[in-house]
């Protein structure tokens, strides 16, 4: 029998960039979303973001949920397509 699966979006704050922006702000990259798709005990994580301060957060993140995480896939805009690993 197939148990249900649930979803839960998490955006990490934005890296800081190199400059300024013309109105003075200190230029940043784009926040970063990573989907947990969970199920009664396992999840899997999509984009685990770029930074290690990103990763330890979400990381935090995803322990409070109280799942097993089996699989990180990592989706590109690149040439090189998707990619994924255990």
């Amino acid at each position: 029998m197939a148990g249900n699966l649930a979803y839960d979006v998490f955006v990490n704050d934005p890296p800081p960039q190199d400059g300024l922006l013309p109105n003075g702000e200190p230029k940043r990259f784009s926040p970063m979303a990573s989907t947990l798709i969970y199920g009664d005990e396992d999840a899997v994580l999509t984009d685990p973001g770029l930074t290690e301060d990103q990763a330890r957060v979400l990381g935090d993140w995803v322990a409070s949920k109280g799942r097993n995480l089996t699989d990180i896939f990592i989706t590109t805009a690149t040439a090189i397509g998707p990619v994924s690993g255990p």
